[in-house]
Parts: structure tokens; C-alpha cells; sequence
């Protein structure tokens, strides 16, 4: 079941609330402030238990849901994130506990791939506004 919009705040606090497709349309808000999401999902401990034997795919898609809400319907947003999410990006263990993921190794070779990617899907799909 898709989530309710998330909205977006600016950073500098004189601007009205967004939600995700209007953030990302704006890129920035009207007083100059950069969007940051309202609230952080919480995901319950069994998500996290359960990360390491489910879908790459499935899981992006549902740490991202609450972030996009309905501003994209579900099969778009799986669509968005296997483009910007196709590439390796090997886990690097540091430590037996910690890993870092190298996203450098997408079509730039660098870190920004990802979330250019992802953006650049969503730039694709949303009609321009009208400001």
C-alpha cells in the first residue's frame, strides 16, 4: 500500500511545505533553503533482521517509498531505481560489523551515480510545474 506524501521543509524555514514531486521539480525552495524531509521513517527491527536475504530491489524500494510517497506510483519507482541502481557497487567490510558501499563505480565513476540517477528518473517521469 502506497504512503501518504511525504512533505519537505526548507532548511531556512520561509517556505510553505512541499511534497516529494514538487521538491524535486523546485531543486531548491523559494527563500533559498535546500528541501530536507519532514520526519525519518522508522523501519521495525524485522527489516532490518531481513535486509540481507531479500531482493536488492525490493528493499531499495521500500526504504524510498516513504520518502517519494504518492507522488510516484509503485511500478514507476521500481523502474526509477533499477535504472539508477544498475551497476555493482561492491560492500567493502572494514571491520567484521562495518561495511561501506563504493559508489563510485557507476557510468561517471563517482559517488553522485546513484543519486543523479535516481533524480534524473524522477525528472523524467514528473510533468513540469507551473511556477
Amino acid at each position: 500500500m502506497k504512503q501518504p506524501a511525504m512533505h519537505y521543509y526548507s532548511l531556512e524555514h520561509n517556505a510553505p511545505e512541499v511534497t516529494f514531486r514538487e521538491a524535486a521539480l523546485r531543486g531548491i525552495a523559494p527563500d533559498r533553503g535546500l528541501y530536507f524531509p519532514k520526519y525519518f521513517p522508522a523501519f521495525p527491527k524485522t527489516f532490518w533482521e531481513s535486509v540481507s536475504r531479500r531482493d536488492f530491489f525490493d528493499v531499495a524500494f521500500e526504504l524510498m517509498s516513504p520518502y517519494t510517497g504518492d507522488s510516484l506510483p509503485e511500478d514507476t519507482l521500481r523502474d526509477i531505481l533499477k535504472a539508477a541502481l544498475s551497476f555493482d557497487f561492491p560492500l567493502v567490510w572494514l571491520s567484521e560489523r562495518m561495511a561501506v558501499m563504493e559508489l563510485y563505480h557507476g557510468p561517471t565513476m563517482a559517488f553522485k551515480d546513484v543519486g543523479a540517477g535516481f533524480m534524473a528518473g524522477c525528472l523524467g517521469y514528473f510533468p513540469r510545474l507551473r511556477m
